[in-house]
């Protein structure tokens, strides 16, 4: 089956942890050849129960699919000892792709890990594994809500990848000027790795609302007008996000901005739809 590099899919565990029933929505991924699928951990995302269905979500995925698949890695609570064992189970699973995050801090945390930050990871990974993993990492396009200013953000994604990262995932984004602003910049520093634009397609006032206010990603004018507007009609909101999400794409394609990350929210009919819009 050959590979359409231009897309990549984000699932996560349905949070019943019924794989049998969630295998479907993966098989209608899995049919639209993306480069690849990542499987991060859920709402949460730590907790050895929430570990565990994410391993047997990757471990469906491996099962079922041609594509690849890329786990994602929160370093922020593990020790080195934690982290070395959760690669090596990846290594031994045949798993070669990584999103290497720090992971959100927590406030019901007890203690802390060996890593700060993802680059820390990241340079852990290169260390132990050389060239094994494909490390993918985050970018923030309007910077990260914790970083002091633009300018230091830049400089931190800078460092990051000279760790070792492979590819950029970005953030979830609403407005393509920044997005521009943000990737120029990078170029500006002499930047070459990929850089994946990550598109969420709206189909929930509340959710979206949630999802910006963790990231820091701004609501344009314009969204936030048809957010107003069909917020109580979760039909008509669906569809009108879904033409948001449509336009933005083809603004991107049109910039030459072609390797799109779509945040699905498991939800296969709407990267169906994105992906027969631009075949």
């Amino acid at each position: 089956m050959s590979v359409n590099s231009d897309w990549s899919f984000e699932v996560f565990p349905p949070k019943d942890g019924d794989l049998d029933r969630f295998a479907p929505v993966l098989q209608r991924l899995g049919a639209l050849q993306p480069d690849f699928i990542s499987v991060t951990r859920g709402a949460g995302g730590a907790g050895e129960q929430i570990h565990e269905r994410a391993a047997a979500l990757i471990a469906l995925c491996r099962a079922q699919l041609s594509c690849a698949v890329t786990a994602h890695l929160p370093c922020i609570y593990l020790t080195r000892a934690q982290a070395k064992a959760q690669l090596d189970h990846l290594k031994e699973d045949g798993v070669n792709r990584v999103l290497a995050l720090r992971g959100d801090l927590r406030e019901d945390a007890v203690g802390s890990g060996d890593f700060a930050h993802a680059s820390e990871l990241i340079t852990f990974i290169r260390e132990h594994y050389g060239d094994y993993f494909k490390i993918y990492a985050a970018c923030y396009p309007e910077k990260h809500q914790e970083a002091a200013s633009w300018e230091s953000d830049i400089a931190a994604l800078l460092h990051k990848v000279k760790c070792g990262v492979d590819t950029l995932i970005s953030q979830l984004f609403f407005d393509n000027s920044s997005f521009y602003r943000f990737y120029d910049e990078l170029q500006r520093h002499g930047m070459s790795v990929p850089v994946r634009a990550g598109i969420l397609p709206v189909d929930n006032k509340k959710q979206v609302e949630r999802m910006t206010s963790m990231c820091g990603a701004a609501i344009p004018a314009a969204l936030g007008q048809l957010l107003e507007r069909y917020g109580d009609d979760q039909l008509s909101l669906r569809e009108a996000g879904l033409d948001y999400a449509l336009h933005q794409i083809e603004d991107l394609r049109n910039q030459g901005q072609r390797c799109v990350h779509l945040y699905t929210m498991n939800k296969a009919e709407v990267a169906e739809k994105i992906c027969k819009a631009f075949t």
